[in-house]
């Protein structure tokens, strides 16, 4: 049984033409908001020749995202966005145009998720597990690109299967960007994500900045060079390097692929 939530939803309308002031301010994305949309599809450094060096440093973030199941808990609430999304007749997809009969408004909506804790017997939320708080925009009825999130000490649990549950922590700024619709699923997600803060599993936490991209179940990474930053995904037995000289594939023991 999955923890209970607190979602809650503010709009001001905003119908075109109209004039005098707005019944709320819309928040405006704090500067590292904007960070998400990072250049995957544009690598803006080259691979160095060094390209083993390399690969292990996109092999070692390529584990750190996929051991620590942060992706699962950005997915999370970002599911409980597009329930209430769906519920107030919104898109959930940044490229949709609103109905011709629906208002333009804009607005925004907050989901304040309490962390399930690394009690796999307990049912109740409860505050000390901590929490992820994100927030989105609209636009004249248009679901911004740009979303933040604050996590805030977050004891997540993710299960799998009929196994054990899996024990993520995070704490810190987190900027998701949208490539495709807010997802109702991990394995669905197009998303860019950059990290800010502590994340990792019960066992083990690390404080870094990080970003990583989301693909339909395929995780890919930025990995710093000395000209700008590569793009890095793993396959298997292999990781991918993809930059302004071109991609190259190096050989490295055996890489998680998905988030």
């Amino acid at each position: 049984m999955r923890a209970a939530h607190w979602l809650t939803l503010t709009l001001a309308l905003a119908p075109l033409g109209a004039c005098g002031p707005r019944s709320i301010d819309v928040p405006t994305p704090p500067s590292w908001a904007t960070a998400a949309a990072a250049p995957f599809d544009q690598p803006t450094g080259s691979v160095p020749p060094e390209t083993q060096a390399a690969a292990m440093d996109a092999q070692d973030r390529l584990n750190a995202v996929s051991e620590s199941r942060v992706a699962d808990l950005l997915a999370d609430a970002l599911s409980r966005l597009r329930e209430r999304l769906a519920l107030s007749k919104l898109p959930a997809d940044p490229a949709a145009e609103p109905s011709s009969n629906g208002a333009k408004v804009d607005g925004y909506l907050t989901v304040h998720r309490v962390c399930r804790g690394w009690n796999d017997t307990a049912e109740t939320p409860d505050p000390a597990n901590g929490s992820v708080d994100l927030t989105a925009v609209l636009h004249e009825g248009i679901l911004q690109r740009q979303l933040w999130a604050i996590a805030t000490t977050c004891k997540g649990r993710v299960d799998v299967g009929q196994m054990a549950a899996l024990h993520p922590y995070l704490d810190g700024k987190v900027a998701v960007y949208l490539e495709q619709a807010v997802p109702n699923a991990l394995a669905d997600a197009h998303l860019a994500v950059h990290l800010d803060g502590t994340f990792g599993t019960e066992q083990r936490t690390r404080q870094t900045v990080i970003d990583f991209r989301v693909l339909a179940g395929m995780l890919e990474v930025l990995v710093p060079v000395p000209d700008g930053q590569i793009v890095a995904s793993a396959g298997q037995g292999a990781i991918q390097l993809r930059g302004t000289n071109g991609t190259f594939v190096v050989m490295v023991p055996e890489t998680p692929t998905s988030p």
